[in-house]
């Protein structure tokens, strides 16, 4: 619930807030991400942009707040969609918002 909170206080600052994230992580969490939402064409284009940026050599960040609300499967948690494919991966009915973060960092952490 805590780490719910903290990503829902990110995803209310201004849109064009940069992310600058400590760690290089991006194609994983968009791999991860398209697994959840393999219908997403912004995030299936992004994840190809990723690829791109670094297979040469460059960083991926920073990102915006605007393109983390679209993008980053956990700030998306209450959306239907994502509690469908969640609870369609876990096996079982997920669909309040916090039970729908918490099943998507335990299938992020053994992804």
């Amino acid at each position: 619930e805590q780490m719910h909170e903290s990503i829902a206080r990110l995803a209310a600052l201004p849109p064009k807030t940069r992310v600058y994230a400590g760690h290089e992580y991006s194609v994983a969490n968009a791999d991860f991400a398209r697994a959840i939402d393999p219908k997403n064409a912004g995030l299936r284009a992004r994840a190809n942009q990723l690829r791109v940026l670094r297979s040469a050599g460059m960083p991926t960040l920073p990102t915006t707040i605007e393109s983390e609300r679209e993008l980053n499967i956990f700030l998306r948690a209450s959306e239907k969609e994502i509690a469908d494919s969640v609870s369609k991966s876990v096996g079982e009915e997920v669909s309040d918002p916090v039970n729908v973060f918490a099943a998507l960092r335990r299938l992020k952490d053994n992804a």
